[in-house]
């Protein structure tokens, strides 16, 4: 019996974005990035800028005065 020689690979062609995996992200401003307890994330989510950004401030104070008495 003759021995079976291995099939030859054919090329696939290439994906027009060239091959590589589609990362879907959502966009977030510079506020929604700063480092805020989840809890007050998820209690102002949606809230217009000027809100968030005050609760940023507030909570930025609140650190300093913890920080202060210790």
């Amino acid at each position: 019996m003759p021995k079976q020689q291995p099939k030859k690979q054919v090329a696939q062609p290439t994906p027009a974005n060239g091959g590589r995996k589609q990362i879907n992200r959502t966009r977030r401003n510079a506020l929604e990035r700063k480092c805020l307890p989840k809890a007050l994330k998820v209690l102002f989510a949606g809230s217009p800028r000027p809100v968030v950004k005050a609760v940023y401030l507030a909570w930025l104070e609140s650190r300093k005065r913890v920080r202060a008495e210790e």
